[in-house]
């Protein structure tokens, strides 16, 4: 189909996601072709974009595989996070994320923040004092994660405490945090 736009002619497709190729996306802007749906900025950055950045879509009561651990921080925010290796933590759905950062967690986390809001996977909590996941997040390490829940660098891997499922974990912990 073609579309007048600035005096040229272009065509008009409807795709869905190229999200896992940004290369292609950028080759078929360059012969012109004009995306109708969603943003370059939507496709070509975040999370979505990255390979592997993203966890699986679960049920919310379903425990991801690997060890899951609590992040307790600024009066009563609550991150829960699964270790699945040494270099995979996975941010789960739901955690609690602080909306101010401080001037030492540099501008990494800011900009971070502001891009997922933007995509969806942030949102504002239900009592506005914090920002919840919306999908769970991989990360390189448990510092990461603490990093960008706190917005500082003052939590680290020390920081997290095992949940342990055969003493004291409530499996409502999970809907508990989403609600």
């Amino acid at each position: 189909m073609a579309c007048p736009m600035a005096g040229r002619s272009i065509r008009c497709a409807t795709v869905r996601s190229i999200s896992s190729s940004p290369s292609a996306y950028l080759a078929l802007r360059n012969e012109d072709l004009l995306f109708t749906r969603g943003t370059p900025r939507d496709l070509l950055a975040g999370p979505r974009a990255e390979p592997g950045r993203l966890g699986a879509l679960r049920p919310l009561e379903e425990i991801p595989d690997g060890e899951v651990l609590e992040l307790n921080f600024n009066d009563g925010h609550v991150a829960l996070a699964a270790r699945q290796a040494e270099d995979r933590w996975l941010l789960l759905r739901g955690s609690e994320v602080r909306i101010e950062t401080v001037a030492s967690a540099g501008a990494g986390a800011s900009f971070q923040r502001s891009a997922w809001l933007h995509i969806g996977l942030l949102e504002l909590g239900a009592h506005g004092q914090c920002y919840v996941v919306t999908r769970d997040i991989a990360f390189r390490s448990g510092s990461a994660v603490a990093h960008f829940c706190t917005g500082s660098k003052g939590k680290s891997l020390a920081g997290w405490t095992p949940i342990d499922p055969d003493v004291g974990y409530d499996p409502r912990t999970a809907a508990l945090i989403a609600g």
